[in-house]
């Protein structure tokens, strides 16, 4: 029985040690969006090994359990998390809410997930410490000082060729620059708290500082690579650079705050109100699109962030109790499709699935209880760092780095949006927070009375359960993002007998992930579409690869009502395969692609996108008063808009109808002023 405890004990200590440490440089390759799915799956699955562990521990020992206080502790993020998984209920996707995709991992299943972590944490806090907090936080930097060293070999470094680094966007093993930089945020405050311990050894400091300085001047922060190769310090995640210095003087304000000099602590405060006051002034005038600081920020971010946050808050007052749904902020960026973001300087973000503002993210996701409720958990976080100094646990250095680590998170997050790896640092924090201080008289609580045979009963069960776990939200979605990787990755002739397959198993992937692996395929095709059809040994096999994956994406259509990338790239295919095959254009395909596409309008009726295709369909049925209404409606929908009127011009011209020509030149030049027609 003992034993038995004893390995339990070990599994779920050094098991936790093992997550923090390996979550953000682990990879597999052949997955789909292996950067991301990878570790997605690795934090699930030990998670809930940990988790299974941990039960069993809680039934079997009594100093694994937490006090009743603590558990309140808990409500605000305990909140938060069911607040949002009834808003992904009620939302538009409750699927995508759920699963999220494979490209993000954030969905609430991951947010379950990190709340369970959370609890496991405190547990272990309560039960070893703060040399346990201070053994997971070791292990913590150890692997975010890995996945700096990995950004320095990276495609922003010195181009390591690997294949983890040949195409990780900047991130390293992390596979994004910004959501690596948002992880290194916690690693950096990590450091600063380990370096003001005191038993740890003077070797042990120099080899941590050693360590962050790697990371402080890692290609996505202060940049030396970038300085000595004539490019400047600053590295490629400005948002978090800024978020940076705003920690830090968060952290002296902190710092002078729980000062015990009356004198201190009033400046402390002072200090702080200036810094709500000077916040708030500066994003008003942010938001002022007037003002120099919009404009500035434009010229460096491009305006599409105030684009983003536009359609997000039409969504807030479209939706304003559950939102469209955790994940589900594509479906409102379509709903209320602003043009201008098809403008060269906007980056042509035709489609987006994130706000880049967690506030903003989350109203138009999950209404304005959600933000209510998730300042509520961040308040909460900022008095448990309070709590903890007050009772001992943390010395005044360490306090003002946690209360300087949420401001810097708090702002990051103003301009971008979580991550798998930081709502991982996040929720580890909150465990540690909320654990409650270790009581030396609960050192000596009594054993549970329980015979030897129930314990195995109970450790069976709960394995039981933990397979059953184990296959359904981590071995099958890992099998499926494998599957999308072989089919899309394997030669044209052998993806049509691969794309059924992704049917079957887990239905994650085949929400967002399938549109955009399609719309792909679609331009490898449209970039060289003339060379193509004059291959007379290739074109078979890629007629048929596209017949197979059109197929395939109806096939989707049928659950998939919310994602208009997948329609209209059913649309870009069906004209593409109509191009290559000379099939005849009858009034089944004519059709067929027209419902299609009016589906795609009731997604998004202000994209001119599904009105050019429209207009394209119209043309090759011969209805050319069709065609010209569609071409109108472009023109309606995104007026300052040039590709609108190239086309509409250019099909006037085709046609040779000089008084339609005449007119769209006339609204091109009333709205465009320096517009100038290139056939």
């Amino acid at each position: 029985m003992k034993l038995m405890n004893s390995f339990s004990e070990k599994v779920l200590k050094y098991g936790s040690f093992l997550l923090v440490f390996l979550a953000p440089i682990v990879f597999l390759s052949y997955r789909l969006y292996p950067h991301i799915s990878t570790k997605t799956f690795f934090i699930y699955g030990a998670t809930e090994l940990l988790f299974f562990v941990w039960v069993y521990l809680l039934i079997t020992d009594r100093h694994y359990r937490l006090r009743k206080k603590t558990l309140i502790y808990f409500l605000p993020p305990a909140v938060f998390v069911l607040w949002m998984s009834i808003a992904g209920v009620s939302g538009v996707n409750p699927e995508l809410s759920f699963w999220s995709s494979f490209g993000r991992g954030t969905g609430l299943l991951t947010l379950y997930h990190s709340l369970v972590l959370s609890f496991i944490v405190a547990s272990l806090v309560k039960k070893h410490g703060s040399s346990y907090v201070v053994s997971l936080l070791q292990w913590f930097f150890a692997g975010a000082f890995f996945l700096a060293v990995s950004i320095w070999l990276g495609t922003e470094g010195f181009k390591f060729a690997t294949r983890a680094l040949e195409k990780d966007a900047g991130g390293g093993f992390a596979g994004n620059s910004t959501l690596a930089a948002g992880y290194l945020l916690f690693s950096l405050a990590v450091a600063g708290f380990l370096l003001s311990v005191k038993n740890i050894s003077a070797t042990q400091k120099r080899m941590i500082g050693v360590a962050t300085l790697v990371i402080v001047f890692s290609p996505v922060l202060f940049s030396l690579y970038r300085l000595f190769s004539g490019a400047g310090i600053i590295g490629t995640a400005r948002g978090t650079i800024l978020a940076l210095a705003s920690g830090l003087c968060a952290s002296g304000i902190a710092y002078l705050f729980l000062s015990h000099k009356k004198s201190f602590k009033l400046s402390g405060i002072a200090l702080a109100i200036l810094s709500l006051i000077t916040f708030g002034l500066l994003w008003v005038n942010l938001m002022n699109p007037s003002s120099i600081l919009h404009q500035k920020f434009i010229e460096q971010a491009r305006e599409s962030r105030f684009i983003f946050w536009d359609i997000a808050e039409k969504a807030m007052n479209e939706r304003p109790i559950f939102g469209y749904g955790p994940e589900n902020y594509a479906s409102a960026y379509q709903r209320y499709f602003n043009p201008n973001i098809l403008v060269e300087a906007n980056s042509f973000e035709g489609w987006n699935d994130r706000a880049h503002n967690i506030f903003y993210e989350l109203g138009s996701t999950a209404g304005y209880p959600a933000i209510l409720l998730y300042f509520i958990f961040l308040v909460s976080l900022f008095c448990a760092v309070y709590r903890i100094y007050h009772q001992g646990q943390i010395n005044r250095i360490q306090a003002s780095l946690f209360g300087g680590l949420l401001v810097a998170y708090m702002v990051n997050n103003l301009f971008t949006f979580d991550s798998i790896l930081s709502l991982l640092s996040l929720f580890v924090l909150v465990g540690i927070l909320y654990a409650p201080k270790q009581d030396e008289s609960e050192k000596k609580l009594p054993p549970v009375m329980m015979s030897e045979s129930n314990k195995n009963i109970i450790a069976f069960v709960l394995a039981l359960f933990c397979v059953f776990s184990w296959i359904f939200f981590v071995h099958m979605p890992s099998v499926k993002s494998r599957a999308y990787m072989e089919a899309f990755s394997s030669p044209v002739n052998k993806r049509g007998e691969l794309y059924p397959k992704l049917l079957k198993g887990s239905s994650i992937g085949s929400h967002w992930d399938i549109s955009q692996l399609a719309f792909d395929t679609y331009r490898l095709y449209a970039l060289n579409v003339v060379a193509l059809k004059k291959d007379k040994e290739k074109l078979p096999h890629l007629i048929k690869n596209l017949e197979a994956l059109i197929a395939h994406l109806y096939k989707v259509s049928e659950n998939n009502h919310t994602d208009y990338r997948l329609y209209i790239t059913i649309s870009f295919l069906e004209s593409t395969l109509t191009y290559l095959s000379d099939r005849p254009n009858t009034n089944e395909t004519k059709e067929r692609i027209l419902a299609v596409l009016e589906k795609t309008r009731s997604l998004s009726p202000t994209n001119p996108n599904v009105y050019w295709s429209i207009a394209q369909v119209k043309v090759w049925a011969g209805d050319f008063d069709g065609a010209e209404e569609a071409y109108r409606e472009a023109i309606r929908v995104a007026p300052s808009l040039r590709a609108s009127y190239n086309l509409a011009l250019n099909y006037a011209d085709i046609v040779g109808n000089k008084k339609l020509f005449n007119e769209f030149m006339a609204q091109a030049k009333e709205n465009i002023s320096d517009y100038e027609f290139k056939n």
